[in-house]
C-alpha cells in the first residue's frame, strides 16, 4: 500500500497554503503594516537569515555587498519589533561558514545588535563540514550559537562523487569535535535517501557512522523532487527498503522518531516537546517554538506574519534591489481564516499524528464534521487502505504506514490539491 501513494508529488507543508500556490504580491509598505499589526498581538518572534550560497567562492566584494543589504534589510524592519523578544536566531539556506570570522563579526554587531534576543533563544547555523574552521566554531559559540546543523548527505564515496559532494567521515568527525570542545551544546546531522548509487549496503555503513558521532538530532529525508534529475536513483520497493532501514536503525540505536523524517535524543528539546504533545512546525520544520511568527531576512528569505506570507527575491542582485525599492513586488500570499483553519489541523497531522476534532472546533468556532464533510468522505479510501482510523472525535494515523504517509493524508485537507474541496468560512 505504501508503493500506491508514495510516488505523489505532494508538498511537504512547511506552510500552508505551500508556497507553490502563493499568488499573491506585496511591497514593504504593505509588509510594515501586517508587521505591526502582528507585533501588536505578539511579544516575540522568529528570525531567520538566508545566507546566500556562491556557485564559486565568495569574492570579498561580493560579502560585503550581502552584509550590506541584509544591514539595509534590518533597518528597515527592526524598529517595528523593538518591543518583542527573539526566541528563536536561524542561519541557513545556503553555506553560512563561507563567511569568516570577521564578517560574522560585522554581521553581530549591524545587524543582530538591533533586536532584542532572549537570553534562553536557540541559536543555529548551518555548516559546510568541508569547510568549517574551528576558529568560526568558537567565534559562533562566543556570540551565542547553541546549535550548529552539518549537511552530511550519505559518507558513501561512490554516492558522494554522483551528487559532487566530496566530504569524508575524518572531516565531519573533526568539525563535531570542535563544536563539542568549544561547548556549543546540540549538533544536528541531514541525511538524504534516494541518492544516486545508494543501496542497502552503503546506507547501514553511512548510519553506523553517523550513530559513532552520536548527533542530537538527524533529519532523515527523501532526496528532493527537484533533484531527481540524477542517474540512478533507487525507487519504488528499493527506496522504501531504504527509507526502513533508517528508520529502524536509527530507533535501535536509541533516538526518538519525531515527526515524518526527524530523530532526536531524548534529552534534546525536540524530542522533550513530541512527549509532552507540544511539537510545532514552520518554514524551518519541526521545532519547539513554531507558533511565533517568523522574520526572514536575505535571498529568498521568508516571513510568516498573523496574515501574510512574504518571500524575498531569490537572486541576489534582485534582493538587493528590494531592499533599495519599497515599491519592489514580493511574492506573498494574505492568510485567510479558512487557510488558518486548515493549517491548524495539517500541522496536527505533521506534530502529532492525529487530528482532535473538538479542540479544533472549540479554538476556530467550526462544527468540524460539517465544515470537512468532502474531506472526511475522501478520507475512507485512506481508512480502507489502513492509513487512518475514524471516528468520533479524532482522525489518527496509523502505525507505521499512516505516519509515513502523513503528506497524503494532509493534502486532503489542502485546496490546491485534487482532494481538496475549497470551502470558505461562513
Amino acid at each position: 500500500m505504501y508503493l500506491k501513494y508514495s510516488g505523489l508529488a505532494l508538498p511537504r507543508y512547511t506552510s500552508y497554503p505551500a508556497i507553490t500556490s502563493w499568488k499573491d504580491t506585496s511591497t514593504i509598505p504593505v509588509i510594515k503594516e501586517q508587521l505591526d499589526a502582528t507585533a501588536h498581538d505578539q511579544n516575540a518572534f522568529s528570525l531567520h537569515f538566508h545566507v546566500m550560497n556562491p556557485a564559486s567562492p565568495a569574492t570579498e566584494e561580493l560579502v560585503e555587498k550581502y552584509l550590506h543589504g541584509l544591514e539595509r534589510e534590518v533597518t528597515q524592519i527592526a524598529h517595528h519589533v523593538d518591543s518583542c523578544v527573539m526566541q528563536q536566531v536561524h542561519f541557513g539556506g545556503g553555506t553560512p561558514n563561507f563567511l569568516h570570522v570577521k564578517h560574522w563579526r560585522q554581521l553581530y554587531e549591524n545587524v543582530l545588535s538591533r533586536f532584542t534576543i532572549s537570553e534562553e533563544a536557540e541559536w543555529s547555523v548551518e555548516l559546510d563540514p568541508r569547510s568549517v574552521t574551528e576558529e568560526q566554531i568558537r567565534y559562533l559559540h562566543d556570540i551565542g550559537v547553541n546549535r550548529v546543523t552539518f549537511g552530511i548527505q550519505d559518507f558513501d564515496s561512490k554516492v558522494q562523487q554522483a551528487i559532487y559532494r566530496g566530504q569524508t567521515y575524518e572531516k565531519v568527525a573533526e568539525a563535531v569535535e570542535w563544536v563539542r570542545s568549544h561547548g556549543i551544546a546540540f549538533i544536528n546531522f541531514d541525511l538524504i535517501y534516494g541518492l544516486p548509487f545508494q543501496t542497502e549496503e552503503s546506507l547501514q555503513r553511512t548510519l553506523d557512522q553517523v550513530i559513532q558521532l552520536s548527533p542530537d538530532r538527524i533529519a532523515f529525508c527523501r532526496l528532493e523532487e527537484s533533484l531527481e534529475t540524477f542517474q540512478d536513483l533507487p525507487t519504488g520497493a528499493a527506496l522504501l527498503s531504504l527509507n526502513l532501514l533508517g528508520i529502524n536503525r536509527l530507533l535501535a540505536a536509541g533516538y526518538e522518531f519525531i515527526g515524518m523524517d526527524h530523530f532526536a535524543k531524548a534529552n534534546d528539546p525536540l524530542a522533550a516537546a513530541a512527549r509532552k504533545d507540544q511539537l510545532q512546525r514552520n518554514f524551518l520544520g519541526l521545532t519547539t517554538v513554531g507558533s511565533l511568527p517568523l522574520l526572514g531576512f536575505g535571498p529568498s528569505a521568508i516571513s510568516m506574519l498573523d496574515d501574510v506570507y512574504v518571500q524575498n527575491p531569490k537572486g541576489v542582485d534582485q534582493w538587493l534591489g528590494m531592499v533599495e525599492d519599497h515599491e519592489f513586488q514580493r511574492k506573498s500570499h494574505i492568510v485567510t481564516e479558512d487557510d488558518k483553519i486548515r493549517r491548524e489541523v495539517i500541522n496536527q497531522i505533521f506534530c502529532h499524528g492525529s487530528i482532535d476534532k473538538g479542540y479544533t472546533e472549540s479554538f476556530y468556532d467550526i462544527e468540524f464534521d460539517h465544515y470537512f464533510a468532502k474531506e472526511l468522505q475522501s478520507l475512507k479510501t485512506l481508512a480502507q487502505d489502513g492509513l487512518v482510523t475514524l471516528d468520533t472525535w479524532n482522525i489518527r494515523l496509523t502505525q507505521p504506514l499512516g505516519l509515513l504517509l502523513r503528506g497524503v493524508v494532509a493534502a486532503h485537507f489542502d485546496v490546491h490539491q485534487p482532494f481538496g474541496r475549497g470551502s470558505q468560512v461562513g
